[in-house]
C-alpha cells in the first residue's frame, strides 16, 4: 500500500490518543486516495472523505499556490 495511506493511519492513531479526530480528508483524485481500502478506511474511522476535481486549481488553492511558487523558485 502506498505511504500516504500509511501516513494518515499513523496520524489518525497519534491524534485519537490527544482525543482529537480526523473529520475530513481533502485530496487530489490519486490512485493512492482511491483504492478500496483507503475508503473502507475512512468510513470505519468515520473520516469525511472529499476529492477535488481534476484540472481545477481554484478548489485547492492555497496548495496550488505554494506547489507554483516552489516550482518556480526553483
Amino acid at each position: 500500500m502506498d505511504e500516504a495511506f500509511d501516513m494518515l493511519k499513523d496520524f489518525g492513531t497519534n491524534q485519537n490518543q490527544i482525543g482529537n479526530k480526523i473529520k475530513i480528508f481533502r485530496s487530489k483524485n490519486g490512485g493512492e486516495y482511491i483504492s478500496n481500502e483507503f475508503i473502507y478506511f475512512c468510513k470505519k474511522e468515520g473520516i469525511n472523505k472529499e476529492t477535488s476535481v481534476p484540472y481545477n486549481l481554484e478548489q485547492n488553492g492555497v496548495d496550488e499556490r505554494k506547489n507554483k511558487s516552489i516550482v518556480e523558485a526553483t
